[in-house]
């Protein structure tokens, strides 16, 4: 989305929603059916375009648009990867009953109580009234809050001080390599990295999160530190236990 907002003129794909990702065998997903896009050559764009449960406030009212008109549709999916469900659940009889719901009452899909913060905080920025208000692709991605989210998601609140080493050394990455994880793990709990290779401490935290790569190489996934968080934790800094 954030290659096609980038070109000059805009690309407005306009009809964004969950039907239209797909994902390949790297569980890479690509941004289908064009369908319905438009170049925004001049200003803004108009008309009613799309699925209604995906189409921003101004679009439903026949207001202009332009790239927002996307980061809006763009929060419903986060809304339903997140829930697993349609937007709204079947609580519109009738297009008329949610246009008004969601243009004049300010209507929203509900967000479950346990959703990650950062989530919850991307989502609603996204669903903003005014398209003014609503941050641009480039930002969501300049702002690192997905990579926050991914953080949140896979490693518990009560593992705060789990929570603040990934945050702090691997932001951005999702796997890392051991060696470079152990240093930083050591340092967060105050602990030194035992000299014997075959220390039993160092054998189990290696069964525990290390995987090895297709190139031979010991790596860690967050997913796999968080449930280790999650079974032994939280961390405490002076404990190695």
């Amino acid at each position: 989305m954030n290659c096609l907002h980038s070109q000059s003129p805009p690309i407005l794909h306009l009809d964004l929603k969950s039907q239209n990702l797909l994902i390949d065998e790297n569980w890479t997903v690509k941004v289908a059916d064009f369908g319905l896009s438009h170049i925004m050559k001049q200003g803004k764009a108009t008309g009613k375009v799309g699925s209604p449960l995906y189409m921003a406030p101004e679009m439903l009212l026949d207001k202009p648009y332009d790239t927002k008109a996307d980061v809006y549709s763009y929060g419903i999916v986060l809304w339903e990867l997140l829930t697993q469900l349609e937007p709204y659940n079947g609580a519109f009889k009738t297009f008329d009953e949610m246009m008004e719901a969601v243009t004049k009452k300010g209507k929203r899909p509900d967000i479950p109580e346990d959703c990650p913060p950062k989530l919850k905080e991307l989502m609603q920025a996204t669903w903003n009234p005014d398209p003014a208000n609503r941050p641009s692709i480039a930002q969501i991605l300049k702002s690192h809050i997905l990579d926050e989210i991914i953080i949140e998601a896979l490693i518990s609140p009560k593992n705060d001080l789990g929570r603040a080493l990934w945050k702090e050394k691997y932001l951005e990455k999702t796997v890392v390599d051991f060696k470079d994880f152990l240093i930083h793990f050591s340092t967060k709990i105050g602990f030194p990295i035992p000299k014997d290779p075959e220390d039993i401490q160092m054998q189990c935290l290696k069964e525990l999160i290390v995987r090895r790569s297709k190139e031979g190489k010991d790596e860690v996934s967050i997913e796999d530190y968080g449930k280790m968080l999650e079974w032994f934790g939280p961390l405490e800094r002076g404990n190695n236990s």
